[in-house]
């Protein structure tokens, strides 16, 4: 019998989760959001956690789902993701020795941190990996908050390496493979070969979209010739619709205001930096296929501005391209709920 998953995701804006049945062609069963009052989380961390585990429990409801057992997906500023080596082979002895070996790049005291290693390749002197280190005080916050809403949580993984293992679902074997997860405050930069990753960054940019979908499109938003965009971005799918005189389903984006066009010109710049910081280390492979998930990548121009940073064609991605459902799903939501669809497969670890 297929085993069936639940991930759970906490942002500054929602809680997100899917049920999937895995498999061949994995199957959602269910999937859902619930927006949070404002400041009771950020990415990754929960500040009011009465109110959130309230949202979980209604979005259990909402979303019909019938696992209690969950694995929680982490993303945020505050979890350091780096490349590590280490000269210790054994899994158990490396775990052993990264208090000492990571104490000094922690921002943190090390007991107060919550340590995992990624091993990525042996040379045969040592071993190669992602080095992980979270805040202890904050991973046991969000343990607690699910399980005030009477749920258990099984694991927490980090959402780049779910990331990660959905291009190697994805991409040519053998191929080197980009996936930049663009959500409202928080966006994800994962580069992958056949499912493990290789370099994984995240980059702090607030993309806020109203929540009321009412917000007017405003022309002139950036300085002449400062905005690759090319002046105020709307939805390809938006447009169209509108076009149409179709009714917008739930979660599409609103044209940007000036703020959030701005905030999209800053993230352009910062993902092209962070590429070339990538592409300019010793050993590291251009990148042939490329994708884009979240709600950022919902706006057409967006996505023409990645081609010209990455080289290559990207491809917008939901959570429909990795898992069949049975049930529709609008673009907005699906858009979003394919990090969490990847915290849900297994397999690469």
């Amino acid at each position: 019998m297929a085993k069936t998953v639940v991930a759970v995701e906490i942002t500054e804006d929602s809680v997100r989760a899917v049920e999937v049945e895995l498999g061949r062609t994995p199957t959602l069963h269910a999937a859902g959001e619930v927006r949070l009052p404002a400041g009771t989380a950020k990415d990754s961390e929960v500040i009011d956690r009465d109110a959130v585990a309230v949202a979980v429990r209604q979005l259990w409801s909402e979303g019909k789902f019938k696992g209690k057992n969950v694995t929680l997906g982490v993303a945020s500023r505050r979890i350091l993701v780096r490349e590590h080596s280490t000269p210790v082979r054994n899994p158990v002895q490396i775990r052993q020795a990264l208090p000492f070996q990571v104490q000094d790049l922690l921002p943190v005291p090390v007991e107060q941190a919550v340590l995992d290693f990624y091993p990525v390749a042996d040379d045969g002197t040592d071993v190669h990996g992602l080095l992980v280190a979270a805040v202890s005080e904050t991973i046991e916050e969000l343990i607690a908050t699910v399980s005030q809403a009477k749920l258990h949580t099984d694991a927490v993984d980090l959402s780049a390496f779910g990331l990660s293992r959905v291009l190697g679902t994805l991409a040519p074997k053998g191929s080197t493979a980009l996936l930049i997860d663009i959500g409202e405050h928080l966006t994800q930069l994962v580069v992958a070969v056949d499912g493990v990753p290789r370099f994984i960054r995240v980059i702090p940019v607030d993309i806020v979209p109203s929540r009321t979908g009412e917000t007017e499109p405003v022309a002139g938003a950036a300085e002449p010739g400062s905005d690759p965009f090319g002046g105020s971005l709307r939805s390809s799918r938006r447009r169209s619709r509108e076009a149409e005189g179709v009714p917008l389903a739930p979660g599409m984006p609103a044209p940007l205001t000036p703020e959030q066009q701005a905030a999209l010109v800053d993230l352009a710049g910062k993902l092209r930096g962070t590429l070339s910081f990538y592409l300019g280390r010793p050993g590291a492979s251009t990148i042939d296929v490329a994708w884009v998930s979240g709600a950022g990548s919902l706006y057409e121009q967006m996505c023409n501005v990645l081609n010209h940073i990455v080289g290559v064609d990207v491809v917008p991605l939901t959570a429909l391209a990795v898992a069949r459902s049975k049930t529709e799903i609008d673009p907005g939501l699906g858009a979003r709920l394919l990090s969490t669809v990847a915290v849900a497969m297994e397999g690469a670890r």
